[in-house]
């Protein structure tokens, strides 16, 4: 096995147990309810940070800049730590979006309950979705 498939192989592997979550410090931006909840018609879950942390559910801070980072340049010996840098990088124009990225290996889905503080529904949310929404 040459070195290249095996770091392809490896890169692979990692990204198919990969779970990313997006998060942001605003609730309140018309641009995001527009771009990332249909036009106002989706949700959005606002999450106690600290009671995550407690779950062992970690947050980064999303790094804005001009340049993007490059999985496959040879200079990254490590390609995890690459991906992960690609991952909490992302253009500086979405810098409005005070963004924040959950960035976990686990196999099993982390239980949040007691996490929410609340739920928005967007202004053009399906009303009977309204009755479905619990804390």
């Amino acid at each position: 096995m040459d070195e290249l498939y095996r770091r392809e192989y490896h890169l692979d592997r990692v990204r198919d147990s990969l779970r990313i979550g997006c998060l942001s410090e605003c609730h309140d931006s018309l641009a995001m309810w527009s771009h990332y909840a249909e036009s106002h018609k989706g949700i959005c879950i606002c999450y106690n940070t600290s009671k995550l942390l407690e779950k062992g559910i970690k947050t980064y801070k999303i790094h804005y800049s001009e340049e993007l980072v490059d999985v496959k340049k040879e200079e990254f010996h490590n390609q995890v730590f690459a991906m992960i840098l690609a991952s909490l990088t992302k253009n500086h124009e979405y810098s409005y979006e005070r963004e924040w990225r959950i960035w976990d290996l686990r196999k099993e889905w982390v239980n949040v309950e007691g996490c929410v503080e609340m739920v928005l529904l967007g202004v053009n949310c399906d009303k009977n979705l309204k009755g479905h929404v619990k804390l």
